[in-house]
């Protein structure tokens, strides 16, 4: 029987489902502060407005700043993609936050908004599309973590989620790490060559 999960501060319970969560996220070769940066600056393709809101010291000054940027003209249609961009940037690159996640097993996920009807529960009002976008990404890390994936830099088998390599070396597993950044590779930055379903 699946249950369900609210979240919506930070500071609260499941609070690291949020888009405001304190941690890094990498695109295409930049990172952002937290995921919110990244979703509100993708509003604009105005660089300077993506530049100040890179520049936000917090993910709320982030989100106010997002509503006073030249709108792309495509937003409603992509804003999805971007959002779903974001989350598999965040969940792809924390080995720990991508455990927390597969740890929810099945519980539907809501963000437990009072008032934005697109992305929250809102009473059961609402769409709750970050919710289900979350869980999506959810079952992306369970066949991820079901499958063996070669890595694109050095060809040995490697763990998508937290970026580490293998190599079998005289009989010995020796763990290593093809990126030399902080972050772990995400998955735009880490497509595998060769997909090979775990036996």
């Amino acid at each position: 029987m699946s249950t369900d999960i609210f979240f919506w501060s930070r500071k609260a319970e499941h609070g690291w489902l949020s888009n405001f969560w304190r941690t890094p996220i990498k695109v295409d070769g930049q990172v952002w502060s937290t995921s919110e940066h990244y979703y509100q600056a993708q509003k604009t393709f105005d660089p300077l407005e993506q530049t100040m809101i890179w520049n936000c010291a917090k993910p709320l000054e982030a989100k106010l700043a997002g509503y006073h940027v030249t709108l792309r003209p495509d937003w409603e249609e992509v804003k999805e993609a971007i959002m779903l961009t974001a989350l598999r940037a965040k969940f792809g690159a924390h080995a720990l936050l991508a455990q927390w996640l597969l740890e929810t097993g099945d519980a539907a996920l809501h963000e437990d908004s009072p008032w934005d009807k697109y992305w929250g529960y809102v009473g059961g009002l609402g769409q709750d599309r970050l919710g289900k976008l979350l869980m999506q990404v959810r079952e992306e890390l369970k066949v991820a973590e079901e499958a063996v994936w070669r890595c694109v830099r050095c060809g040995a088998e490697t763990n998508r989620i937290t970026g580490r390599c293998w190599k079998n070396v005289g009989g010995g597993v020796v763990w290593h790490r093809c990126y030399e950044e902080s972050l772990a590779p995400n998955w735009a930055d880490a497509k595998p060559i060769v997909r090979e379903e775990a036996g």
